[in-house]
């Protein structure tokens, strides 16, 4: 099914796997920047098409969500994205979702974290050590450390010591 889509519409289908699952307007608006005022009608195609879905109520107030009608969907599309792509798009959605938590920052801890530790990864699966690489991994290791001390005083002790762990191996 997506061998038979449009580049642009591959592309924003690609971009969206890249945010998760679930993914906002906004999100691809800041990863699409060139092409933004075509995403709804490309949304739109890709909605008509099955492949994903409009999700009646945000979790993030003003921004229209959507969700991957399933989640193979979402892991091809993701496959698809050439590798050198990956890092700066996981490194932009979490300063995207970042910006969009303001205060509330601390509550979406883990997502952060995860997509800065997926910047990382493929960095380091391309062997690639760029200027913006200590940024990443102190915003790695700031999340990575918050979801921690959350998940601690949540009482997740087993999520809290996974990013506590990932926190002190950034260290």
């Amino acid at each position: 099914r997506l061998d038979a889509l449009t580049g642009e519409q591959k592309a924003v289908l690609q971009d969206a796997a890249v945010v998760g699952r679930t993914f906002w307007l906004g999100a691809l608006e800041e990863l699409r920047a060139d092409d933004r005022d075509r995403l709804p009608a490309v949304l739109a195609d890709l909605e008509a098409r099955g492949l994903i879905t409009r999700r009646g109520e945000s979790r993030l107030s003003e921004q229209a969500e959507f969700a991957f009608h399933h989640v193979l969907v979402r892991d091809v599309a993701y496959e698809s994205l050439p590798k050198a792509l990956r890092a700066p798009r996981h490194v932009a959605t979490a300063r995207w979702a970042e910006a969009q938590a303001g205060d509330r920052r601390d509550e979406i801890a883990e997502l952060l974290a995860t997509h800065h530790l997926q910047a990382l990864h493929w960095l380091d699966d391309l062997g690639e050590s760029n200027g913006e690489r200590p940024a990443i991994e102190r915003d790695a290791f700031r999340w990575t450390r918050t979801a921690g001390e959350r998940a601690r005083r949540l009482w997740q002790q087993r999520e809290a010591v996974r990013w506590l762990r990932s926190a002190l191996d950034l260290g």
